[in-house]
Formats: structure tokens, C-alpha cells, sequence
């Protein structure tokens, strides 16, 4: 009785681990890549059905020239962001989610557009030659956003939060976007 108790315990055992796939997901912010020139990568590992951990690397692409453009940009140069995600969709790691992240960046702040009342009106006197200035920052924050899921795993995400400063140097901004709309490929 007792091996007839184990064996079907260990069959048990195997059936449930074999049906929990955890798997992984790389994406490509497009909207970033598209709008803000910067590159931004995520790897995504999932826990269980319903929550996932991962990574962000973001780079700008144009470096100190994107604050002479009249396009849109992060004043981030690279931001590495680990996140916790919650899915509240039916389908697993998939549907309504909110994500907790943290952010480490290292940037340039054009100060003619950041800080108003330090340059308006200003002369040489007041304001320096350059008035690009670097910065680094350590940030919390949440977003919330929307996964799908295709039939041949290829993810479609959109998403958007604010995270805020907790530590910064130099003058950076106090507070940083967390946007997107992500393409990836699940494993």
C-alpha cells in the first residue's frame, strides 16, 4: 500500500510540474524606438501563471544631439529598470497587468528646457556655455498596462507609468515615463 501511495504521489508530482511551463519572453519597445530613438530590450521571465520578474536596458541612439532636434526625448542616455509584474488576465502571463519597477539612469538634461525660471531671460552671466549637464538617478514607480498573447506566442504589450526620483545628482528630473508598446517572442 505504502508503494502504491508513493507511486501515484511521484506521478502526481511529474503531471503537475510538466504542465507548468514557466517561460521566458524578449521584446523591443517599438514606440521608443519609433518616437524617442532610443533602443529598448526586456527580457521577461515568468514565476507562475499570474506574475512575472524581469529586465530593461534602454540606450538613446542619437546621443547629445537629440536636445538640438525638434523631436521628442527621454533626457535618459541609458536606464537599466528591473520590474515585477501582476497579471489579471484568463489566459496565463497575459491581459490587464500592473508593474512595480525600480530604475537606475544615467542622463543629460538640457537645462534651457528642464528648469524655466533659471533661463528665462538669462545671459552669460547667470548661465554657462553648455548648459547640458549629466545626471544619475535611482527611481521607483508602477505602471499598468495590457499584454496579448498570439497563438504562436508573439506578445503584443502597451503600457505606461511615471516613476519618481529617490535619488538624483546634478539637477536631473524628478520624475521619469515608463511608456511603451511592445513587440516580443515567448519561449
Amino acid at each position: 500500500m505504502k508503494k502504491l501511495l508513493l507511486a501515484f504521489f511521484l506521478i502526481v508530482s511529474y503531471t503537475s510540474i510538466a504542465q507548468e511551463t514557466y517561460t521566458s519572453e524578449k521584446s523591443v519597445n517599438a514606440f521608443n524606438l519609433l518616437i524617442f530613438k532610443t533602443l529598448d530590450v526586456t527580457f521577461e521571465n515568468y514565476i507562475d501563471q499570474e506574475s512575472s520578474w524581469g529586465i530593461c536596458a534602454l540606450m538613446a541612439l542619437e546621443g547629445e544631439s537629440r536636445f538640438n532636434a525638434d523631436a521628442p526625448y527621454y533626457y535618459e542616455s541609458l536606464a537599466i529598470t528591473p520590474f515585477y509584474k501582476l497579471y489579471f488576465g484568463d489566459r496565463p502571463n497575459s491581459g490587464f497587468f500592473i508593474e512595480g519597477f525600480g530604475n537606475l539612469s544615467f542622463g543629460k538634461v538640457d537645462r534651457w528646457y528642464y528648469d524655466y525660471d533659471y533661463c528665462y531671460e538669462c545671459s552669460s552671466v547667470y548661465y554657462p556655455s553648455n548648459p547640458i549637464k549629466s545626471y544619475t538617478a535611482f527611481n521607483v514607480g508602477l505602471s499598468l498596462g495590457k499584454k496579448w498573447v498570439t497563438k504562436k506566442d508573439i506578445t503584443f504589450s502597451v503600457f505606461a507609468g511615471i516613476g519618481r526620483a529617490l535619488t538624483v545628482s546634478n539637477d536631473g528630473p524628478g520624475f521619469f515615463p515608463r511608456t511603451g508598446i511592445s513587440i516580443g517572442k515567448r519561449k
